[in-house]
């Protein structure tokens, strides 16, 4: 399993923190992907000062990689 993290940057207000990765971002990977399982870990994870959500993604070959996703302001 690979392991790869992305920082993504919405923009410069964090009261919408959280707003992108959970109704757009995580919905359009989960619902889109065609040809693979995709899954959320309802967990967040966390690295210094940002928390994210994990998602695993694996093809129908058995491959998976698993991304964290940050939003940082």
């Amino acid at each position: 399993m690979t392991k790869e993290a992305i920082i993504f940057i919405p923009g410069f207000h964090a009261k919408g923190k959280g707003y992108y990765l959970n109704n757009l971002l995580l919905i359009g990977l989960a619902g889109r992907l065609e040809q693979m399982d995709v899954s959320i870990d309802p967990n967040p994870v966390k690295i210094e000062g940002q928390s994210g959500r994990r998602v695993i993604v694996q093809n129908r070959a058995g491959d998976s990689k698993t991304i964290d996703i940050y939003e940082a302001y």
